[in-house]
């Protein structure tokens, strides 16, 4: 239960640090601004609920995937990380968003299989996550090989409420934000394609 809090705290603190325009402040100051997110996020308000708290209640816990973004992100923000290849983040986007094409539509009715089932009993699932995890590192994608094998550690270790692996690896914020950005490539790529500088 306390370490849910603090990962709540912990993704209210990202997201809005993410969320705020910094320009070109200095890196102390974007330190500065992370800690002063993370602290507003932790402030009680009526009764007794932060911030933090009532964003989990609106969307419940980020998966593990979700939340190696966010820190990287962060990390990228604060000058600790280069970003990532252009085609290392394309693949991230194109991999969530195909997992959540195969488990939303058919987990909420739409067809026979019901793929949400799957990661009660994960073994198959783990296979195949651990076979994406080879190829993201054959590709040289740290960042999807991150995601991953920390989606399965987390699962391993039961760090959420959640039994099922699913709920590790995908949340609908992942998968939204995949399928956006891929469908804004496309359609950058087609203006571009038509209508050159």
């Amino acid at each position: 239960m306390i370490l849910t809090t603090w990962i709540a705290y912990l993704a209210f603190a990202l997201l809005l640090f993410l969320l705020l325009p910094m320009g070109r402040l200095p890196v102390g100051w974007r330190w500065a601004m992370l800690a002063a997110a993370f602290v507003l996020g932790a402030l009680p308000l009526i009764d007794g609920l932060s911030l933090a708290g009532y964003l989990r209640a609106f969307t419940d816990d980020l998966a593990m995937t979700s939340l190696v973004a966010l820190f990287a992100a962060a990390l990228v923000r604060l000058g600790w990380l280069s970003s990532p290849a252009r085609q290392h983040k394309l693949e991230c986007c194109l991999l969530f968003a195909l997992m959540g094409l195969f488990l939303y539509p058919a987990a909420m009715g739409l067809g026979m299989l019901d793929p949400y089932r799957l990661g009660y009993g994960p073994d198959g699932l783990l296979l195949a996550v651990a076979a994406l995890t080879l190829l993201m590192l054959w590709r040289g994608n740290r960042l999807a090989v991150l995601m991953l094998t920390l989606a399965t550690l987390g699962y391993a270790l039961e760090l959420k409420a959640s039994g099922n692996y699913w709920d590790y690896l995908l949340d609908p914020f992942i998968v939204l934000f995949a399928l956006w950005s891929l469908c804004r490539d496309l359609v950058l790529g087609v203006f571009r394609r038509f209508w050159p500088a």
